[in-house]
């Protein structure tokens, strides 16, 4: 249910004819004002234009819709008639379809900036478990480039003793040729 501003005066208009004492069965088309009535020159598009505001005070609870025995569609008083302020009613409602393209335009920038931050806050976890470990002890840096420096080492003393082995096992085979 929608309210144009152009409405808002033929709805206050039939308000004000739905609470006075006299049209307390209700109010049907022929309550609409007269220069909107000379717009229609058939009584059934009235009776259309007439539903379009009695179904804006029944979705509004400023009446209550009914249609009558013949057909025609009638708006009813209720309690709510008598305080009811569609100007306020509109208002209402125009901030409520402000809060919701707001509302529909955030959540879009969420969707679109959700796995990015998603990515670098895992990045970030990983690293802070990572450092983390890292202040513990349960991961040394130190040991490890020690055994890879005693690794180092082990290597080039074997490469160094397999040198020497070979030089000794070139002469000793010298020696047999000689």
């Amino acid at each position: 249910m929608y309210i144009n501003k152009e409405d808002l005066p033929i709805l206050n208009y039939l308000l004000t004819e739905l609470v006075k004492p006299i049209n307390s069965n209700g109010i049907d088309y022929s309550s609409l004002p007269i220069e909107y009535q000379l717009k229609f020159k058939d009584n059934n598009k009235k009776d259309t234009e007439f539903r379009k505001f009695a179904n804006i005070f029944d979705k509004s609870n400023a009446g209550k819709f009914v249609q009558s025995k013949i057909g025609w569609a009638l708006i009813l008083p209720i309690a709510n008639s008598h305080g009811f302020d569609f100007n306020k009613f509109y208002e209402k409602q125009i901030i409520k379809e402000k809060k919701e393209i707001y509302d529909y335009q955030i959540s879009r920038i969420k969707a679109k900036t959700f796995i990015p931050i998603l990515i670098l806050g895992m990045f970030g976890g990983v690293y802070s478990f990572y450092s983390l470990l890292k202040d513990i002890g349960i991961i040394n840096l130190n040991q490890n480039k020690e055994i890879h420096s005693n690794q180092e080492n082990l290597e080039t003393n074997n490469t160094t003793k397999n040198i020497e082995f070979e030089k000794s096992h070139d002469s000793i085979k010298d020696k047999i040729r000689k």
